[in-house]
Formats: structure tokens, C-alpha cells, sequence
């Protein structure tokens, strides 16, 4: 899966473009799932490990009642 955003309010309203692998493993736009929260960042670590931080939707004034850290190692 692939998140950022766009300002294209064509493709999405909210600014949202999601990228997902279809069964031919190409990449096609798909919406954000129901109750998707705010990815604000992502990094790996030398180990190759996924770090992403954001948080969970609903947030309001732009800051998220439920802020997370995740790792996927």
C-alpha cells in the first residue's frame, strides 16, 4: 500500500490518494477504508523494519484523540 496526498479534489475530496496492488500486482487508486485514521509519517531502520506514527480518525483542530507509533519489523 502506498498513502499520501493530493490537491486535486478531482481524485479526492479530502486531499486522501491511496494506492493498492490489484490481483496483477499493479498499483490502482483505491479509496481510504471506513474509519481510516492519519498517516503522518513512516521511516525504516537499518534493520528494515516499518516505523509509522499518526493517528486515529476523528480528529479535530488537527489533533488526533488517539495518537499511535507503530513498528512492523
Amino acid at each position: 500500500m502506498i498513502v499520501g496526498e493530493t490537491a486535486d479534489t478531482a481524485v479526492d475530496e479530502d486531499g486522501d490518494y491511496v494506492l493498492t496492488r490489484d490481483r496483477s500486482g499493479a498499483f490502482t487508486r483505491t479509496e481510504s477504508p471506513s474509519g481510516a485514521g492519519y498517516l503522518y509519517g513512516a521511516s525504516t531502520d537499518r534493520s528494515g523494519r516499518v516505523w509509522s506514527v499518526g493517528g486515529a480518525a476523528g480528529a479535530v483542530g488537527g489533533v488526533s484523540p488517539a495518537a499511535y507509533a507503530g513498528l512492523r519489523g
